[in-house]
């Protein structure tokens, strides 16, 4: 699937739904089938696990919330799935894991350098693809004339997240990533009347950013920022990049404040999100709306590929130039935008189990979550200690020492880990995660010691778990790091595996990094240079951009089978803090009240700094005959 081919079906999805007349209201269709499981009357605890055919969430929330989160989750999925003409993948494939919290401050166990106004989190490394999401009270869509219902912003934020999964995972493209970003966001809002789906409904906070955009407060970005990907998130890992000051720098020559320039670019950071995010969605509603429009992305995607300015293609295929857009977008938005609707006989009303999960997950699943994320060292070694404290309470609990097993694999004294892992695995051998992390921390300690045992030892218990669950891209990539680390070659399996852990997982950088290698070994150089210019030209570059793009310079400059067998056989890890993938959703209903705030009390500063601030006695007119009202009668910045 291409993205030529996805835009096609958006587009004329989009203009049937807006042609056709407005349906009868369906009536509610039967109720979702709950089969609960492990149910203790009067003993509940914080956290559960619920399952639905594609999704596992594990939550501190209720079951109520939980059931209608998969049910929704389950239609959007289909919906999507749908457009894309992708098919059903193979039975038994993992499912995707979600962590639904009660409390959005939680976000900060999982990674410390949660950004304001965070409300969601995805995260995609060699240990696995997850994300997290707080739930936020909202209405619950009633099937009839749900296009005209309160927007349930808590659905709208969780449904964008999993639409840039879902794009990375089936499509190779990393950019334009305005589209990106602008498909999450046209997507996020759907809706579903019985046997239809209603899309490109505008979120509220987008709808009111824009309208307020350089009429309530000033904009901090144009379209020639938004053409070329300089969003907030680009070329910033954990630490405030120089984009955000210049664009502040840019944006708002007026701005009367007393922040240093780091301090302005931090409190920046959301406010530069939800606009890119904003500005992205209309440019790519405008063009979804007309199937002409929908075409040349294609078109302008080649060449942009081919070498061509982002802004000189746009203006040349679309006839409207970076300047024009403001002009043509904003009489789009303010006239002309409609919400389309699509027919979807199909929608699933899926089967949810629920499983109560032991007291001593409390303290453990967001630490045992967080180290499945690639955590920096420093951030890994204090999970690791408050993993041990807790874990020494819950002697004989599994889930708790599945937690201690994986941090010590991962950060500790990998031996540590392994009598219980050995005791249970023998127990057991039906525990595809016991029988997984056994094989890996076998694998640490072989690459520690050099130790050949280790490695076949590892190798065995990661065959063991692949018989277990097939399909898991995690099992295939360690399996061929087994397979291939301290030989003098690589073999037809541990080729396979490191392909079969691309292809399950390829929005995983780690993966696509080391399938680039693997073909480069075999003489693909083609589909190596693919791969590694897939990373290297990624506007939102993970901490496998620059070794890709050594590596492209290294094999234009020459290098061999033996330079990239090198390469394999003993690996360098990205020169970085987070291993993976970070990808932050914003609650941009919440920035939006910060950026009038801000603006409030940057009118009353602009104000006093012009000796405008009281006035005259007497409601007198001052000098140049201007009459100031009264403070107390009009708040300044409304």
């Amino acid at each position: 699937m291409n993205l030529q081919a996805l835009t096609g079906l958006l587009a004329m999805l989009f203009v049937a739904g807006t042609a056709s007349a407005q349906t009868t209201p369906p009536t509610n269709p039967d109720s979702t089938t709950v089969i609960v499981q492990g149910e203790k009357p009067g003993h509940p605890h914080n956290w559960l696990k619920a399952e639905s055919p594609h999704f596992t969430v594990y939550s501190d929330t209720s079951r109520g919330h939980v059931r209608e989160l998969l049910e929704n989750m389950e239609r959007f999925r289909y919906v999507l799935n749908t457009l894309s003409h992708i098919g059903e993948g193979p039975a038994g494939a993992p499912k995707f894991t979600l962590y639904y919290l009660a409390d959005a401050e939680d976000l900060a166990i999982v990674n410390p350098e949660m950004p304001n106004r965070a409300a969601g989190l995805y995260e995609a490394c060699e240990e696995g693809v997850q994300g997290f999401a707080a739930y936020r009270p909202g209405p619950a869509y009633v099937e009839q004339n749900a296009a005209e219902q309160p927007e349930n912003e808590g659905q709208t934020l969780i449904f964008q997240a999993y639409a840039r999964y879902f794009f990375r995972s089936h499509f190779p493209q990393r950019a334009p990533l305005w589209y990106i970003e602008g498909y999450a966001r046209y997507v996020s809002t759907m809706r579903f009347e019985d046997k239809t789906a209603i899309l490109g409904l505008p979120p509220y906070s987008t709808d009111a950013y824009l309208r307020g955009l350089d009429m309530r407060y000033p904009s901090r970005l144009d379209y020639k920022d938004v053409l070329n990907d300089n969003d907030w998130f680009s070329n910033r890992r954990g630490e405030t990049g120089a984009l955000q000051n210049d664009v502040a720098t840019k944006r708002n020559r007026q701005r009367v404040t007393d922040q240093g320039p780091a301090e302005l670019a931090r409190s920046e950071n959301g406010r530069l999100a939800a606009e890119f995010t904003s500005r992205s969605w209309l440019l790519t509603h405008w063009i979804l709306s007309s199937p002409e429009r929908a075409q040349k992305l294609a078109a302008y995607d080649a060449a942009v590929q081919a070498g061509e300015s982002r802004v000189d293609a746009f203006s040349r295929l679309f006839g409207s130039s970076a300047v024009s857009l403001d002009v043509v977008l904003r009489k789009y938005l303010l006239k002309e935008l409609r919400p389309g609707r699509m027919a979807v006989p199909g929608l699933p009303l899926p089967e949810v189990t629920f499983d109560d999960l032991p007291a001593s997950a409390d303290n453990l699943m967001l630490e045992n979550a967080a180290l499945q994320g690639c955590p920096s060292g420093a951030h890994g070694r204090r999970l690791l200690s408050d993993i041990r404290n807790e874990a020494a309470r819950h002697p004989d609990n599994p889930v708790a020492q599945i937690a201690l097993s994986r941090a010590e694999m991962l950060y500790g004294d990998p031996r540590a880990a392994l009598p219980w892992l050995q005791k249970t695995a023998t127990a057991d051998p039906s525990d595809f995660e016991v029988s997984y992390l056994l094989g890996r921390a076998e694998l640490k300690l072989a690459e520690t010691t050099d130790n050949p045992d280790a490695y076949e030892a590892a190798e065995a218990a990661l065959t063991q778990a692949s018989g277990l669950e097939p399909h898991s891209a995690a099992n295939a990539f360690w399996y061929y790091r087994a397979r291939a680390s301290g030989n003098d070659h690589i073999d037809a399996d541990a080729a396979g595996a490191a392909i079969m852990a691309w292809k399950l997982a390829p929005e995983v950088d780690a993966y696509v990094f080391n399938a680039a290698l693997v073909h480069a070994q075999s003489g693909d150089m083609a589909t190596a240079t693919r791969l590694f210019n897939q990373l290297a030209s990624d506007p939102r570059p993970g901490p496998w951009a620059k070794p890709a793009r050594d590596w492209l310079a290294r094999l234009k400059a020459g290098a061999g089978k033996a330079d990239v067998l090198a390469a394999i056989v003993a690996p360098e890890r990205p020169d970085t803090g987070w291993h993976g993938q970070v990808d932050w959703t914003v609650n941009t209903t919440a920035v939006l009240s910060d950026v009038i705030r801000q603006q409030d009390e940057d009118d009353k500063l602009r104000m006093q700094a012009k000796a405008f601030w009281a006035p005259p006695a007497d409601n007198a007119t001052p000098q140049g005959g201007q009459v100031m009202p009264n403070a107390a009668q009009e708040k300044i910045g409304e």
